[in-house]
């Protein structure tokens, strides 16, 4: 390892080269939901979420169940996040106030309930039963 000497992009493959959210899971999966520009900050019409296995060499939409149609909106630096279950659960939280989650390594997307007010932060723990 070079200590962070040496940097690459990573963003080949994605719609754009945008986005305030990054996470990892503990089996190395990293999870991006880009956004359309740094004006505007939001989605470009649907909430996409995009999952590279391989360290960020190429990137897969990971967005099942996820609304696609008419979604603009935004998903703040600290609004995506995974937990250390094996497969991840991953979670994120919008602007508008809506809350997604999958428990299966990003496959497929889930709301909660209800609407709550901008999400600015989405944290997870794992409790032992």
């Amino acid at each position: 390892h070079d200590r962070a000497d040496l940097w690459s992009p990573i963003e080949k493959g994605l719609p754009s080269n945008f986005g305030f959210p990054l996470a990892v899971s503990a089996s190395g999966d990293m999870f991006v939901v880009p956004l359309s520009m740094d004006e505007a900050r939001f989605t470009d019409g649907g909430l996409c979420v995009y999952r590279s296995r391989d360290g960020g060499d190429s990137w897969q939409n990971s967005s099942s169940g996820l609304p696609q149609q008419g979604e603009y909106v935004g998903v703040l630096r600290d609004a995506l996040t995974v937990d250390p279950l094996s497969p991840a659960g991953v979670y994120l939280g919008t602007t508008t106030g809506d809350v997604f989650h999958s428990a299966d390594d990003g496959d497929n997307w889930l709301a909660l309930p209800g609407r709550l007010p901008r999400i600015t932060t989405v944290k997870t723990v794992a409790l032992d039963d």
